[in-house]
């Protein structure tokens, strides 16, 4: 699940994450709402807006998520997630099922960006950096490669 910083920054990378691996990026109404609000001011949102019309219509591993939750705070991200594994009764299992994905480091995250401070061993939050460079670097090629 990337924040909208993602899709602003780092589409690229996105995009390399989802050609090289067979994870499906969830994206967040609340994030596609947040790219909406600024699109007539960032023509980085708009081509995030027109990169996930393209992807969602074409079959891609890029799926909406279809959460209710309300969360809100520095974590809503990961209440986002967290509501989506209890959907599915995933969500107190030992394993990692959910990854948010932010674009910014730790000492730049403000109060409406995930603080990485999740307690849920299914889910977990990365910098989208890091996640590819570990994604492409497993040792373990059936899952990623």
């Amino acid at each position: 699940m990337p924040d909208h910083e993602v899709l602003l920054n780092k589409m690229t990378v996105l995009e390399q994450i989802i050609k090289t691996s067979r994870l499906t990026v969830i994206i967040s109404p609340r994030v596609l709402a947040r790219l909406d609000k600024i699109k007539k001011e960032s023509p980085q949102a708009r081509e995030a807006i027109r990169w996930l019309e393209t992807s969602l219509s074409s079959g891609r591993r890029v799926r909406m998520g279809t959460s209710n939750s309300t969360g809100s705070g520095p974590n809503w991200l990961e209440q986002e997630a967290e509501h989506l594994l209890a959907e599915k009764n995933l969500l107190n299992r030992n394993s990692l099922f959910v990854t948010v994905l932010t674009s910014q480091k730790e000492e730049e995250k403000s109060d409406e960006t995930t603080n990485g401070n999740t307690k849920k061993a299914a889910i977990s939050v990365e910098h989208v950096d890091g996640f590819f460079l570990r994604l492409v670097t497993q040792d373990d090629g059936a899952i990623y490669k």
